[in-house]
């Protein structure tokens, strides 16, 4: 047999990332593969969209001079080592099964063929690569995310897209045609102009299980002990490939086919009418509003109405489903004003991507897009969402 030694928290740690790319059709039977790396085991797991790899530094031994390559069941394993907490723990495997011994006691695990694991990290050559601060990456994705479509029709607008802009400064961007969501951030290594999509999903995997240290992500799993501007996140992109590369852990992303939109032809020219407001005032207000109306309506409309303003301060949001009126705190607003009609939904996640509080929304239009950004970085984000309603 070959084994290695180490604790359940540690390698819990290691393989929870990976139970999240198994296929919602069979969850429970999915695997990982474990292979023979430089310095201890190598761990893969795909879900054909998105395959992750990562390694786990321990000294295995066995008699044998060749390395047992097997597959495991990824939820079981994981499971069982919660149960374990920080327990010390041997891993011992053979040709079918892979055993968990424990003070506790020891599990035993039936292993797969690996030769029916099929990954081909070399298919699609690189074209380009540069490097970006991980943190800087993870929150412009987690900023644009909620603009990231979910239509099967539409299969390229379910992706992030990504494009240089100067020497050292490149876009993210994300539109389901409803809204659009930009920002930009810093990155070194290339000189050359890129464009290119990765799939949403990877998106998903990226923002939720890379270890940022908020309070929002409190208790968020977690598999690299510290990100730190000298460790850089390498992102490289091919023909039908993205990888996103991090100390011993590579996300390889297969991206959908199609040409992004030209996502520069829809941000209209700033009109003369803004909105100023207050995150934490109109948040909870609008999630209070949306939790009243009823959940049969296809589109839930807020109308900022301007018409009944008496106070400067004050601005009122209608409901039209229940005939409510909200009126609330704002900070007031500048050039000519109209009511407009919006998706409460879409305003919501807006207004909660944004990482400051004070918030403008530009109107250029009644039928137009509305601009919406921060007082503190107006340059640097941006979302434009379409009215809607008459």
């Amino acid at each position: 047999m070959w084994s290695f030694t180490t604790d359940a928290a540690t390698l819990r740690k290691v393989l929870e990332p990976h139970q999240f790319l198994h296929p919602n059709q069979s969850p429970i039977e999915w695997h990982t593969l474990l292979e023979e790396a430089k310095s201890g085991v190598s761990l893969t797991t795909t879900n054909h969209t998105l395959t992750f790899n990562s390694n786990f530094d321990v000294k295995v031994v066995s008699d044998h001079d060749e390395f047992l390559t097997i597959t495991f069941p990824t939820l079981k394993v994981v499971k069982y080592l919660r149960e374990l907490g920080s327990e010390v723990i041997t891993i011992a495997w053979s040709e079918f099964k892979l055993e968990i011994n424990s003070i506790s006691g020891f599990v035993v695990f039936e292993t797969g063929d690996p030769s029916e694991f099929s990954i081909d990290w070399t298919m699609d050559a690189k074209k380009g690569s540069f490097e970006v601060d991980p943190k800087s990456l993870l929150d412009a994705l987690r900023f644009v995310e909620p603009a990231v479509s979910h239509e099967i029709m539409r299969p390229v607008l379910n992706t992030i897209f990504m494009e240089r802009l100067t020497e050292s400064k490149l876009a993210v961007v994300a539109t389901n045609g409803h809204i659009l969501g930009w920002t930009r951030i810093s990155f070194k290594g290339v000189t050359a102009g890129f464009r290119f999509v990765t799939d949403g999903l990877a998106v998903k995997f990226l923002t939720n299980y890379f270890p940022i240290q908020q309070d929002e992500f409190a208790g968020v799993v977690t598999f690299m002990n510290t990100i730190t501007e000298v460790d850089p996140m390498k992102v490289s992109w091919g023909e039908n490939r993205t990888w996103f590369e991090h100390n011993e852990c590579i996300l390889m992303v297969r991206n959908p086919d199609g040409q992004y939109p030209k996502y520069q032809n829809v941000i209209p020219e700033p009109g003369d009418s803004t909105i100023f407001l207050k995150k934490n005032v109109w948040l909870p207000l609008l999630k209070q509003m949306l939790a009243s109306m009823d959940s049969e309506f296809t589109e839930f409309l807020v109308t900022l109405n301007f018409s009944e303003v008496t106070n400067p301060d004050r601005i009122t949001m209608v409901d039209y489903q229940n005939s409510e009126h909200y009126t609330t705190m704002f900070g007031g607003y500048q050039g000519t004003i109209f009511n407009i009609h919006f998706n409460i939904k879409y305003l919501i996640q807006i207004i909660k991507a944004f990482p400051d509080q004070d918030i403008r929304i530009n109107l250029t239009g009644e039928k137009s897009a509305a601009i919406v950004t921060v007082d503190s970085a107006p340059d640097d984000y941006l979302y434009l969402i379409m009215p809607c309603g008459d």
